[in-house]
């Protein structure tokens, strides 16, 4: 859906996807990606941040491409 530009579309499968599994880094990257295109700054920008925390250990950050 993000890649489609249905960003509404987007942003409930990765609410679903986080309802499963809170931490997933992948799901909250999209989420805040969705929410940025939406100009829901406020929870993009608390979406993006609990996504910093969840993939600080990992080797490399996320892009769009991954999803």
């Amino acid at each position: 859906y993000l890649r489609n530009g249905k960003y509404a579309d987007a942003e409930s499968a990765f609410r679903e996807s986080l309802q499963m599994y809170p931490k997933n880094g992948e799901a909250l990257f999209g989420l805040s990606e969705a929410l940025k295109h939406q100009n829901k700054n406020e929870e993009a920008a608390q979406t993006q941040s609990a996504y910093e925390t969840a993939w600080k250990q990992a080797d490399k950050p996320i892009t769009l491409t991954d999803l």
